[in-house]
């Protein structure tokens, strides 16, 4: 049995493929405390097809859904001692806003700034070729 986690939030900066290799470390600042824009950082380390879409498509600053199992191991630490290690690792990942969402982020404009032009025809269709994604702000 594996446990199992889920980590949503923004990348805290670029992801940092190894060489070679399909393994990705990445950083994810995840909002504790939304009253006092404090957060934690969360390392991740994301393998497979997963660490190449992040490291091919992501970079800082995007809304993420990570998930994947937590690993645990003994090691021993520089006097000798046994310790135990968790890591995170990350087999799935979901980019949680859209290129053009994460545009306007960067730049500070709000999300909604040009969407008032938007006529409910073209939101219909919109639905109907399977684009809805791209409207949720999160």
């Amino acid at each position: 049995m594996h446990s199992y986690f889920e980590v949503a939030g923004r990348l805290a900066r670029d992801p940092f493929p190894l060489q070679g290799k399909d393994v990705t470390f990445v950083t994810v600042a995840v909002e504790n405390n939304p009253r006092r824009h404090e957060a934690d950082f969360v390392n991740i380390v994301v393998v497979g097809q997963a660490a190449r879409f992040t490291r091919d498509y992501l970079k800082k600053g995007r809304m993420v859904l990570i998930c994947g199992e937590v690993r645990t191991r003994e090691v021993e630490d520089e006097n000798g001692r046994k310790v135990t290690e968790n890591s995170l690792v990350g087999t799935k990942v979901r980019p949680m806003d859209s290129p053009r969402q994460f545009n306007r982020h960067q730049n500070g404009t709000s999300a909604d700034a040009d969407d008032d032009t938007t006529k409910d025809d073209d939101r219909e269709d919109s639905l109907s070729n399977g684009s809805w994604e791209d409207d949720f702000p999160f």
